[in-house]
């Protein structure tokens, strides 16, 4: 019977000489000292360029659904009110009618002419009045729309940890206390790591000066603290800016 030859395991763990582990932890130090660099340099405030105008949006169709959503509402509030406004002239119209037939002035008004332009001027009363109201629906909306788009995206640099950003809304905007709070969140987390970064590099220092066993242990704390402050993959763009 022929000698079992052994099976090549499917799953390799490859492991590092002592050289290749501190060479990989120098390296992660190396990451972790640019990250507390880059976090140092990000100012808290609003950029020096930024001011009312700072941010100003190219597209006012931003968030179709939720903008549509306000044209509907608008446009069915001012459907009511405009079929209420033509009741209300057909009421007075019928009263006019009935005042002229008990004077027998005999005019009809399905007829004549001052019936036709009372209908015309409604009619155009009528549309005009939907035409603004859907463009003010339009522009109303772009002011939480266009807030919500930026505060979206705010929040996705957040989760990938990139802190080089700061809300700043228009001034007829709304949500501003929403991105006030955006801002907040956004300086804690930055001033979070830069400790957590600052702690890495201290436990490096120290595990330079630290026997061998000590030193390795040090290092993998080290390098458990560097998976939570170094910067994730850049997150999928949810729109073109606005």
């Amino acid at each position: 019977m022929a000698e079992d030859q052994p099976q090549p395991a499917d799953d390799v763990v490859e492991e590092l000489s002592p050289a290749e582990m501190a060479t990989s932890f120098q390296e992660v130090v190396g990451e972790v000292r640019a990250r507390r660099d880059r976090l140092d340099g990000i100012p808290d405030g609003p950029r020096p360029s930024a001011g009312p105008r700072a941010y100003k949006r190219r597209r006012y169709m931003i968030d179709l659904p939720l903008q549509l959503s306000y044209v509907g509402v608008y446009l069915s509030t001012l459907v009511l009110l405009g079929v209420g406004f033509l009741a209300l002239n057909y009421v007075f119209a019928q009263i006019y009618q009935r005042a002229l037939k008990i004077q027998n002035l005999g005019l009809g008004l399905d007829t004549s002419p001052e019936a036709l332009l009372l209908g015309l001027v409604n009619f155009v009363f009528v549309m005009l009045l939907l035409i603004g109201a859907a463009v003010y629906a339009i522009v109303h909306s772009h002011r939480v729309a266009g807030p919500a788009f930026r505060l979206r995206n705010a929040l996705r640099q957040v989760q990938g940890r990139d802190y080089d950003f700061y809300v700043q809304l228009r001034t007829k905007d709304f949500l501003k206390d929403l991105a006030e709070q955006v801002n907040l969140l956004n300086q804690a987390l930055k001033a979070k790591d830069l400790v957590v970064a600052e702690a890495v590099l201290r436990l490096d220092e120290a595990a330079r000066e630290a026997p061998p066993a000590l030193a390795e242990r040090l290092q993998e704390v080290a390098a458990d603290l560097s998976d939570v402050v170094l910067p994730l993959d850049e997150q999928p763009a949810d729109r073109p800016a606005a």
